[in-house]
């Protein structure tokens, strides 16, 4: 550990390498060894550095979902005199062959991937790194409801997490449109999901809304859900059936094909290829479990 008036200091030694992490005022007046460690990431009030023994390659963005572009830097935190980055976007393992970028060199993303990058020496690719990347697109998503008991009209109350009410004031829109899954009626609702951040919340009532659910919050994706005649309090509670449903299933659609796409989405509904597929995926309107 090390403090000064401008800045605090303190390192945590792995396997691999060692880590320091300078916070404070000013923490680019920590004089660094540039022989020993690479810079890897800095902003207002921190600096993050990595022993050159770890002989990888760092790159500044986490997997998540995310807006495009994204620019992600790669650098090479090595020892190894001539250690060139080499990396993929489609998953698959860096070659010599593979595309190559300069230590502090910028990718910038479009579209959904897996980057994968590594060191380059002596023709011999060594510790690839992986990062996988959803690239969120505005596309529309489903509410579906039905009720194990009889109410005389389905109407929706919907808000995000802005507190942006999508049917108006409470109780909110009666629901007219209704569709049969499997001998069952289900009222629904299509609404558009306009970033990664944002999410639906929900409570279905009655016109008068003197019978109402529990509010069903953080709703991402298509759902089906179904009032099952139990009670917490004086709400009824609801039920998510949408593991249950397999032969309706919404996609985004394709506009070359002008009909249903027949991409594989997961149930965020964002893109996902045959490398990064895992959990639950949509396939031509039909879900498959991926391990």
């Amino acid at each position: 550990k090390y403090s000064a008036k401008d800045y605090y200091a303190a390192t945590v030694t792995g396997k691999n390498s060692t880590l320091l992490c300078v916070v404070g005022n000013k923490p680019q007046n920590y004089s660094v060894s540039r022989t020993q460690y690479t810079e890897i990431l800095s902003g207002k009030g921190y600096r993050y550095l990595m022993s050159r023994s770890a002989n990888t390659v760092w790159m500044d963005v986490p997997d998540g979902t995310y807006e495009a572009p994204l620019n992600v830097t790669l650098t090479a935190v090595s020892k190894l005199s001539g250690a060139k980055i080499v990396y993929t976007t489609d998953g698959s393992e860096p070659t010599a062959e593979s595309a190559q970028i300069t230590t502090g060199g910028i990718l910038n993303i479009q579209s959904s991937c897996t980057l994968k990058a590594g060191l380059l020496l002596d023709g011999k690719v060594q510790n690839v790194q992986t990062r996988v990347y959803q690239i969120f697109e505005p596309h529309d998503i489903t509410i579906h409801v039905s009720s194990d008991v009889a109410w005389s009209t389905m109407t929706f109350y919907i808000w995000d997490n802005n507190n942006n009410q999508l049917n108006g004031n409470w109780p909110g829109k009666r629901i007219l449109t209704t569709k049969n899954i499997d001998g069952k009626r289900w009222y629904y609702q299509t609404i558009r999901l306009t970033s990664p951040e944002q999410y639906f919340n929900l409570v279905v009532s009655i016109t008068s809304g003197s019978k109402q659910t529990v509010d069903v919050t953080g709703i991402t994706s298509d759902c089906y859900l179904c009032i099952d005649g139990t009670k917490e309090g004086t709400k009824y509670v609801v039920k998510d059936k949408t593991a249950d449903i397999t032969t309706d299933q919404h996609l985004p659609a394709d506009a070359a094909a002008g009909g249903v796409s027949k991409k594989a989405y997961n149930l965020q509904g964002l893109p996902v290829s045959g490398v990064n597929r895992k959990g639950v995926v949509i396939e031509g309107g039909r879900k498959t479990l991926y391990k």
